[in-house]
């Protein structure tokens, strides 16, 4: 059996997403409706560049919001799942990968970096010199001992 469906959209990023989407348009469409409403329809250039202005200086606040707001909502979240995957893990686990272009492949972790709930694991030398073979704790989950092939019928719970 494979990931679920919430360990992939995590995995992904997804809930970072659509925080920062959600947050981003909010607070751009409540100035922009504000100052239509309180203005009036803008009539010349100015106000039609002041009102972009608005929009745009709503637009970034929001997203550094909704950035202060994912450390507090989905900080908790991404930590649950990386432990619901089996973290913390240690060389020698056998994981899943849950992501990227090898994403359901079983690899073997041989480096640890519990500081930053990252693990490395084995994918080649090209990727190990390169560094491209770092996955945080909830972008991998942990298979059981018996599991050898990425397209047997092992749980990755």
């Amino acid at each position: 059996m494979s990931a679920s469906r919430r360990q992939e959209l995590i995995a992904q990023n997804w809930p970072a997403k659509i925080l920062l989407f959600t947050t981003t348009l909010v607070s751009a469409l409540a100035i922009g409706g504000y100052s239509l409403l309180s203005a009036g329809r803008p009539d010349g250039v100015t106000d039609r560049l002041a009102l972009a202005g608005y929009i745009a200086a709503a637009a970034a606040l929001g997203y550094l919001v909704g950035g202060l707001m994912a450390v507090f909502i989905l900080g908790p979240l991404y930590y649950q799942q990386s432990l619901d995957n089996g973290a913390p893990y240690e060389p020698g686990d056998r994981v899943r990968l849950l992501v990227g272009r090898r994403r359901g492949q079983i690899v073997r972790v041989y480096g640890v970096w519990a500081e930053r709930n990252q693990v490395r694991v084995e994918l080649g030398d090209a990727e190990r010199d390169a560094v491209t073979d770092v996955f945080s704790y909830y972008q991998v989950c942990r298979e059981p001992a018996a599991a050898t092939s990425a397209s047997g019928p092992e749980s990755c719970s």
